[in-house]
């Protein structure tokens, strides 16, 4: 069994805004070149490393620059995570490589679009403002998903089955080759992808899967320092220093404050 955990994010903010951000965003999107700085690395071990595209592999560092078509690598120790200027932020997981295909992000009606491709291994989302008005996009070898306001995690090992996760937020829905669409809204569900594309219907996550997915974004050595801070471990209070800043009050009109407890639907709403 898991220790008590939270999973804590941020609430949902009114659709109305994206309408009033969509002029904006699209004159960022026309000014962003293709190589823009797009956020920075908030933490990682000696084994990761980036490429941008059509250039060399270099060694991944914390406070380094990510730019928009960028490849983050890691090896079977390696883990990194990478936080953008909405304020989303990814780890990526041992073995894994991720490509930060898309960011554009008005900051004065804080919108914007966000889409990178897992091409393997694991990754987990945390959403920033962009995932609050508009779905998250992440590009899987056998599926594609969404994230909206919340966080997620998936995890496709070359060649094997794939397993998405939805532990906080809005929605989850994972495609297939196959085209149905599974929708998940209760943290703690998941669905499995196969090989050919086709999917499973949603169900509740073991406290065994919880914990193998768990392990893919834990650092394998003591000596592995500035590895990512897993929010997964135990958080005492909303005034932890925790990277993930759960400390951030959840909006009284928030909807859906609603994350796991030991593989238990639990209420995250600060009392008053």
């Amino acid at each position: 069994m898991i220790k008590r955990e939270w999973l804590l994010g941020v609430g949902l903010l009114s659709g109305s805004m994206l309408s009033a951000g969509a002029l904006s965003l699209a004159g960022a999107a026309a000014a962003q070149a293709d190589d823009a700085k797009i956020g920075a690395v908030g933490a990682v071990n000696t084994t990761a490393t980036s490429q941008l595209q059509g250039g060399t592999s270099q060694t991944l560092f914390v406070g380094a620059d990510v730019f928009q078509n960028q490849t983050v690598r890691t090896d079977a120790n390696g883990l990194a995570e990478i936080m953008f200027a909405d304020q989303s932020t990814i780890t990526v997981g041992h073995g894994s490589e991720v490509v930060l295909d898309t960011f554009v992000y008005d900051p004065n009606n804080q919108v914007g679009q966000l889409a990178v491709s897992l091409s393997q291994g694991a990754m987990r989302f945390i959403g920033g403002k962009i995932s609050k008005t508009t779905p998250v996009k992440i590009n899987a070898p056998t599926a594609t998903l969404t994230i909206r306001g919340g966080i997620g995690m998936a995890n496709f090992p070359r060649g094997g089955q794939g397993l998405a996760a939805f532990f906080y937020g809005i929605e989850m829905t994972v495609t297939g080759r196959d085209g149905i669409l599974r929708s998940i809204s209760q943290p703690g569900f998941g669905v499995t992808i196969n090989s050919d594309g086709t999917t499973s219907e949603p169900f509740r996550l073991s406290d065994e899967q919880l914990a193998a997915l768990r392990q893919l974004l834990e650092s394998n050595s003591p000596d592995q320092g500035q590895a990512p801070v897993d929010p997964l471990k135990p958080i005492k209070n909303f005034g932890s220093n925790d990277t993930f800043k759960p400390d951030n009050p959840l909006l009284s009109t928030d909807v859906g404050n609603k994350s796991i407890l030991n593989g238990v639907v639990i209420d995250t709403t600060p009392i008053s």
